[in-house]
């Protein structure tokens, strides 16, 4: 699969409404992705890597290269921690070091970073498995089922939240964090159905609200109804707490009360949204993938 530097392939770069500026980049489809610290990070497994862009700058850095593939991963500083499928390792990105933190019965789903603890995911036992790992010392803090299995997770500093899967109807779940680490209270949305399904979360940068890709909004406090993008999306980022969202090729901007302020079309669906002061990046699928 072809990779394409991003600061060499843009494709695209326009005001939107006055001051947004919205680049198009075109990048092979990525495993994950997470923007920390004003830097996006994609993840790939053949050929086993990570790549770096630099939101502030507006360029690409060098990539990371694994030694094997990969599953998730998760960024904490200059460390990235890296499922190989099963294996889970601390890498230093900036010398390279690998250390081994644990291997699983399944593959790991995902990887949650909250104070000092790691929250891993994987599909074990009924509703998988929530496995929670000092990364201080790498040792083992707690092993829970979540009450309704789930493919992707998103967090805040206090909770863990997902859409259950595979059950009717789905609803979104909170997993609150203890301030030792630990596993809280669960709870679910008052609603049990009356919104529609979704997979994918995210929350704001302010961690009041948590959207999931039907285009429902919930308060992550209680999970009570916040309002609604007007439809399903693809992906989405936050520029100064206004939602951008995609839905296919299609760039819509809302401010922070959600109403719609306008829309764009850029050259190709991105497959990812990153986003800093003004700036909208659009990582977009290559050419050769479709």
């Amino acid at each position: 699969m072809k990779i394409n530097f991003i600061n060499k392939r843009l494709l695209k770069s326009m005001t939107l409404f006055g001051a947004w500026v919205i680049s198009s980049f075109c990048y092979s489809a990525a495993i994950d992705q997470i923007t920390d610290n004003n830097t996006a990070y994609l993840l790939y497994s053949v050929p086993n890597k990570i790549e770096r862009y630099d939101l502030v700058n507006g360029q690409a850095l060098d990539s990371i290269s694994l030694a094997q593939e990969t599953s998730a991963f998760a960024i904490d500083g200059d460390t990235a921690y890296v499922a190989y499928n099963r294996e889970l390792r601390e890498i230093d990105m900036n010398s390279g070091d690998s250390v081994f933190i644990k291997n699983f019965p399944d593959n790991i789903k995902g990887i949650e970073v909250i104070g000092d603890n790691l929250y891993v995911f994987t599909p074990t036992g009924y509703d998988g498995t929530l496995t929670v790992i000092n990364k201080l010392d790498n040792t083992l803090v707690e092993e829970a089922e979540p009450r309704q299995h789930a493919d992707y997770f998103g967090s805040s500093d206090t909770a863990i939240f997902y859409r259950s899967q595979g059950v009717s109807p789905s609803d979104i779940h909170k997993i609150e964090v203890n301030l030792d680490g630990t596993l809280g209270a669960h709870t679910e949305s008052p609603y049990h159905g009356d919104y529609a399904n979704a997979d994918e979360v995210w929350l704001d940068a302010d961690q009041v609200r948590v959207f999931d890709d039907s285009g429902t909004v919930y308060f992550t406090e209680n999970l009570n109804y916040a309002g609604s993008l007007g439809g399903s999306f693809d992906t989405i980022t936050f520029v100064k707490g206004n939602p951008v969202i995609a839905r296919g090729s299609e760039l819509f901007l809302f401010t922070s009360h959600l109403i719609e302020q306008g829309s764009t079309v850029i050259q190709w669906a991105p497959s990812y949204l990153a986003s800093y002061e003004n700036n909208v990046f659009a990582f977009t699928l290559d050419a050769s993938d479709f």
